[in-house]
């Protein structure tokens, strides 16, 4: 059980770098029960089939996509309160695949603190040695220029002027 949803986002984001994986809500939040509180579901980011959006004019990821073709177990079941307690269920047992940084993407605050760097006209390879020189093994240590670069598209940064999109997945 958590206090709030801030410390419920806390945990998720520190077992998701622990587990390298991370967990997504595959549909909307709904109401449940007499008291109609807030229900979400998180599953595992691998969970699904692949399909694709165009007419495959180009081939395949060298590492294949992230999607296993099947459902992985692995959820976090989220129920908020309406005095905002927040009560977890947690089913951490990942099946049918290994848990790879090939396959995981940086969060959006992550990506935010990057951004707010490049923003403030720092050096790519300033950046990228401050990621490496930090320890542990969490997705952030495999960030490359390419990644900066898309940073630096995604949220429209120019001449040291940031524009934090909140709608950005």
């Amino acid at each position: 059980m958590h206090s709030s949803h801030a410390d419920f986002y806390a945990w998720k984001h520190k077992e998701e770098d622990a587990t390298l994986s991370r967990f997504v809500k595959a549909f909307g939040d709904h109401r449940r029960g007499q008291q109609k509180a807030l229900c979400s579901t998180y599953y595992c980011h691998r969970s699904g089939r692949f399909v694709t959006k165009g007419k495959r004019v180009r081939h395949m990821k060298k590492q294949g996509s992230c999607k296993i073709g099947m459902w992985c177990p692995a959820a976090i079941f989220v129920k908020i309160s309406n005095s905002g307690s927040v009560v977890v269920r947690y089913y951490p047992d990942h099946q049918n695949h290994a848990n790879e940084t090939t396959h995981l993407m940086l969060r959006k605050d992550q990506r935010k603190q990057i951004a707010a760097r490049l923003a403030a006209n720092v050096p790519y390879d300033d950046i990228l040695n401050s990621i490496n020189a930090e320890d542990g093994r969490r997705p952030l240590h495999f960030v490359s220029k390419k990644d900066l670069y898309n940073i630096t598209r995604e949220f429209g940064i120019k001449k040291g002027v940031v524009s934090l999109v909140d709608n950005v997945d």
